[in-house]
Parts: C-alpha cells; structure tokens; sequence
C-alpha cells in the first residue's frame, strides 16, 4: 500500500476538508494532527496530539488493513467495513507506542530509517512546501 493510494481511497469516501489534518507518509508535531508512517511496509497511525504535541503511535497494521485504521482515527470506519480485520481491535487496544523507538525495540526486525534518511525527507517534503516539519529519528529524538 503506498501513501497515493491510501490517500486516494480515503478520498474517495470522505469529503478532503474532513481530512485537512490527516498525514499519510509523515509524522507531523502539531496540535490535532494525526495519520500513517510506513515504517519498513509496516503501517502505524498516530493519535490526535495535545498541546504539548506528545504523539502516540499504535500498529503495526498491513496492506489494507491501513485503510480501516485510518478510518477509524477519522471516525468514518462505517464507510471502510470491507477493510476491516479480525484482530484489528486487538491491535488498536494493545500495540501503543510514545516513539519511533519503542517500536525499534518491541519489534527489532523492522529497519527505521537513518537519520541521515530522515533528514533528507525533512528537506524534501518541506521544499514541496510543505512548511515545517518535525519528525523522530531513531532514537526518539526530534529532528527539525
């Protein structure tokens, strides 16, 4: 699954101004703001963020299995039945995360990107105007 047709499918049911702050690719450090990160073909969503911007990532979700997760933070999994799992609930109530990190650490066989890697795609997504942009490396430490 790749984030243009994540995002295309997301769109095709849910009007685009509901989903002004919905990330697909990135993790972005601001209030309200949540979505998906690819980490290593495996997807995990983000929680809505305070105002201290703490984030809460929660997966790994698979496949389509990213579309009804998503739909879920929006709150129109009603529209998305057919990308619905068996253990989806499982997974939303039990694999919680604060960081990149923990995730590293819980499972040590998906490879997170360098940081090096990372700040390349801070550059880029920021030079496509995307403003700025605020993403954990390895480590869970902020980059800017």
């Amino acid at each position: 699954m790749t984030n243009k047709k994540i995002k295309k499918v997301l769109e095709n049911k849910i009007d685009s101004n509901e989903i002004n702050d919905f990330y697909i690719g990135k993790i972005v450090y601001k209030p309200n703001a949540c979505g998906c990160i690819n980490i290593n073909n495996s997807w995990f969503i983000y929680k809505k963020m305070d105002e201290n911007c703490y984030l809460s990532l929660t997966g790994p979700f698979f496949e389509n299995e990213i579309i009804y997760a998503c739909s879920w933070l929006l709150k129109k999994e009603d529209l998305f039945d057919e990308y619905k799992t068996d253990d989806f609930f499982q997974k939303y109530m039990h694999n919680h995360f604060s960081s990149i990190e923990e995730i590293k650490e819980k499972y040590p066989d998906l490879k997170i990107k360098k940081k090096r890697k990372i700040k390349n795609y801070i550059r880029k997504m920021t030079s496509n105007g995307g403003g700025k942009q605020y993403i954990e490396n390895e480590e869970g430490r902020t980059l800017h």
